[in-house]
Protein backbone atom coordinates (compact mmCIF):
# COMPACT_ATOMS: atom_id res chain seq x y z
CA UNK A 1 0.00 0.00 0.00
CA UNK A 2 1.38 3.41 -0.94
CA UNK A 3 1.10 6.70 0.88
CA UNK A 4 -1.01 9.28 -0.96
CA UNK A 5 -1.69 12.39 1.13
CA UNK A 6 -2.59 16.01 0.59
CA UNK A 7 -1.77 18.36 3.46
CA UNK A 8 -2.60 22.03 3.89
CA UNK A 9 -0.03 24.24 5.52
CA UNK A 10 2.08 21.92 7.63
CA UNK A 11 5.39 20.12 7.46
CA UNK A 12 5.51 16.34 7.35
CA UNK A 13 7.85 14.00 9.17
CA UNK A 14 8.36 10.76 7.27
CA UNK A 15 12.16 10.83 7.52
CA UNK A 16 12.05 9.45 11.08
CA UNK A 17 10.00 6.51 9.80
CA UNK A 18 12.81 5.49 7.45
CA UNK A 19 11.45 7.08 4.29
CA UNK A 20 13.59 9.00 1.83
CA UNK A 21 11.67 12.14 0.87
CA UNK A 22 12.43 13.53 -2.59
CA UNK A 23 10.97 16.98 -3.08
CA UNK A 24 9.87 17.80 -6.62
CA UNK A 25 9.60 21.45 -7.61
CA UNK A 26 9.05 23.11 -10.94
CA UNK A 27 7.36 25.62 -13.13
CA UNK A 28 3.58 25.61 -13.28
CA UNK A 29 3.85 26.09 -17.06
CA UNK A 30 5.94 22.97 -17.74
CA UNK A 31 3.46 20.35 -18.86
CA UNK A 32 5.30 17.71 -20.89
CA UNK A 33 4.33 14.65 -18.87
CA UNK A 34 6.58 12.21 -20.70
CA UNK A 35 9.76 14.29 -20.34
CA UNK A 36 9.23 15.15 -16.67
CA UNK A 37 8.03 11.65 -15.76
CA UNK A 38 11.06 10.25 -17.58
CA UNK A 39 13.36 12.38 -15.45
CA UNK A 40 11.57 11.29 -12.28
CA UNK A 41 11.86 7.65 -13.40
CA UNK A 42 15.61 8.02 -14.06
CA UNK A 43 16.08 9.72 -10.69
CA UNK A 44 14.29 6.99 -8.77
CA UNK A 45 16.03 4.18 -10.70
CA UNK A 46 19.43 5.70 -9.96
CA UNK A 47 18.63 6.23 -6.28
CA UNK A 48 17.56 2.58 -6.00
CA UNK A 49 20.62 1.36 -7.96
CA UNK A 50 23.25 3.51 -6.23
CA UNK A 51 21.95 3.57 -2.64
CA UNK A 52 20.37 1.23 -0.13
CA UNK A 53 17.05 3.09 -0.50
CA UNK A 54 14.25 0.95 -1.93
CA UNK A 55 11.45 2.22 -4.16
CA UNK A 56 8.96 1.42 -1.39
CA UNK A 57 10.81 3.79 0.97
CA UNK A 58 10.79 6.76 -1.42
CA UNK A 59 8.19 9.50 -1.05
CA UNK A 60 7.76 12.12 -3.76
CA UNK A 61 6.79 15.43 -2.15
CA UNK A 62 5.41 18.43 -4.04
CA UNK A 63 3.47 21.63 -3.51
CA UNK A 64 0.17 20.66 -5.12
CA UNK A 65 0.35 23.22 -7.94
CA UNK A 66 -0.29 22.65 -11.64
CA UNK A 67 2.53 21.83 -14.02
CA UNK A 68 5.44 19.86 -12.55
CA UNK A 69 3.70 19.24 -9.20
CA UNK A 70 0.64 17.67 -10.83
CA UNK A 71 2.87 15.62 -13.14
CA UNK A 72 4.79 14.29 -10.12
CA UNK A 73 1.49 13.29 -8.50
CA UNK A 74 0.25 11.49 -11.62
CA UNK A 75 3.62 9.79 -12.08
CA UNK A 76 3.59 8.57 -8.46
CA UNK A 77 0.05 7.22 -8.78
CA UNK A 78 0.79 5.42 -12.06
CA UNK A 79 4.01 3.89 -10.72
CA UNK A 80 2.87 2.93 -7.21
CA UNK A 81 5.25 5.41 -5.55
CA UNK A 82 4.48 7.10 -2.24
CA UNK A 83 3.34 10.69 -2.72
CA UNK A 84 2.61 13.62 -0.40
CA UNK A 85 1.76 17.18 -1.31
CA UNK A 86 1.94 20.19 0.98
CA UNK A 87 -0.42 22.80 -0.39
CA UNK A 88 0.01 26.52 0.17
CA UNK A 89 -2.56 28.20 2.39
CA UNK A 90 -3.28 31.21 0.18
CA UNK A 91 -6.27 32.25 2.29
CA UNK A 92 -4.23 32.53 5.46
CA UNK A 93 -0.88 33.83 4.17
CA UNK A 94 -1.85 35.51 0.88
CA UNK A 95 1.31 36.43 -1.08
CA UNK A 96 3.51 34.81 1.54
CA UNK A 97 1.83 31.41 1.13
CA UNK A 98 4.14 30.14 -1.62
CA UNK A 99 7.44 30.83 0.18
CA UNK A 100 6.01 29.45 3.44
CA UNK A 101 4.90 26.26 1.67
CA UNK A 102 8.29 25.98 -0.06
CA UNK A 103 10.07 26.14 3.30
CA UNK A 104 7.81 23.42 4.69
CA UNK A 105 8.65 21.24 1.69
CA UNK A 106 12.39 21.73 2.24
CA UNK A 107 11.99 21.10 5.99
CA UNK A 108 10.25 17.80 5.16
CA UNK A 109 12.62 16.55 2.43
CA UNK A 110 15.98 14.78 2.12
CA UNK A 111 16.75 15.95 -1.44
CA UNK A 112 15.32 18.13 -4.21
CA UNK A 113 14.86 17.72 -7.95
CA UNK A 114 13.82 20.97 -9.61
CA UNK A 115 12.56 21.70 -13.12
CA UNK A 116 13.37 25.40 -13.59
CA UNK A 117 12.38 27.94 -16.21
CA UNK A 118 13.80 31.49 -16.09
CA UNK A 119 10.46 32.79 -14.81
CA UNK A 120 9.99 30.13 -12.10
CA UNK A 121 10.05 32.30 -8.98
CA UNK A 122 8.64 29.61 -6.67
CA UNK A 123 11.07 27.02 -7.97
CA UNK A 124 13.96 29.48 -7.60
CA UNK A 125 12.89 30.11 -4.00
CA UNK A 126 12.76 26.37 -3.27
CA UNK A 127 16.19 25.79 -4.85
CA UNK A 128 17.70 28.66 -2.87
CA UNK A 129 16.30 27.27 0.40
CA UNK A 130 17.57 23.74 -0.36
CA UNK A 131 21.08 24.89 -1.29
CA UNK A 132 21.24 27.14 1.80
CA UNK A 133 20.97 24.07 4.06
CA UNK A 134 23.25 21.87 1.94
CA UNK A 135 20.45 19.64 0.68
CA UNK A 136 21.35 17.45 -2.34
CA UNK A 137 19.79 19.38 -5.23
CA UNK A 138 19.53 18.52 -8.91
CA UNK A 139 18.30 21.24 -11.26
CA UNK A 140 17.00 20.68 -14.78
CA UNK A 141 17.00 23.98 -16.64
CA UNK A 142 14.45 24.88 -19.32
CA UNK A 143 14.25 27.96 -21.52
CA UNK A 144 11.24 30.29 -21.51
CA UNK A 145 9.64 28.18 -24.29
CA UNK A 146 9.73 25.10 -22.05
CA UNK A 147 12.53 23.37 -23.96
CA UNK A 148 15.15 21.49 -21.95
CA UNK A 149 18.53 23.26 -21.92
CA UNK A 150 20.82 21.51 -19.42
CA UNK A 151 20.97 19.89 -16.00
CA UNK A 152 23.21 20.63 -13.03
CA UNK A 153 24.52 17.03 -12.84
CA UNK A 154 23.83 13.54 -14.13
CA UNK A 155 21.18 11.34 -12.53
CA UNK A 156 23.97 8.98 -11.46
CA UNK A 157 25.91 11.78 -9.73
CA UNK A 158 22.77 12.92 -7.90
CA UNK A 159 22.26 9.37 -6.61
CA UNK A 160 25.92 9.16 -5.54
CA UNK A 161 25.61 12.40 -3.58
CA UNK A 162 22.47 11.07 -1.90
CA UNK A 163 24.26 7.79 -1.10
CA UNK A 164 27.26 9.61 0.39
CA UNK A 165 24.99 11.81 2.46
CA UNK A 166 22.63 9.12 3.75
CA UNK A 167 24.73 5.94 3.74
CA UNK A 168 25.17 6.12 7.51
CA UNK A 169 21.49 6.82 8.22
Amino acid sequence: MTINKSILDESVSFKKEGYFVLAVSGSTSLDDYHKIAGCLQKTILNIVQHTSITKQKIILLSGGAKGVDSIAKKFAQENNINFVEIKANWKRYRKGAGPIRNQKIIDSANALIAFKKPTSTGTTDTIRKAIAIGMPTMILYYNSDGEFVEQSMTFERFAEIINNRFASD
